[in-house]
């Protein structure tokens, strides 16, 4: 498989599962904590070196 690609899908993945937990993160530490805590999540243009992926 492409190395692109491969990156690619891993990135996506990661994006996925963050903002899944960004929108979770707030709920549980109410829950557990007795306060809200809000994360900040956001992207930017900067390149960095991706670990290959093993399937």
């Amino acid at each position: 498989m492409n190395d692109y690609l491969v990156r690619s899908k891993a990135l996506k993945r990661v994006l996925i599962l963050d903002t899944c937990a960004s929108g979770q993160v707030p709920r549980l530490t109410e829950k557990l904590f007795g306060l809200a805590q809000e994360t900040i999540t956001h992207t930017e243009g900067a390149s960095f070196p991706m670990l290959p992926v093993r399937e």
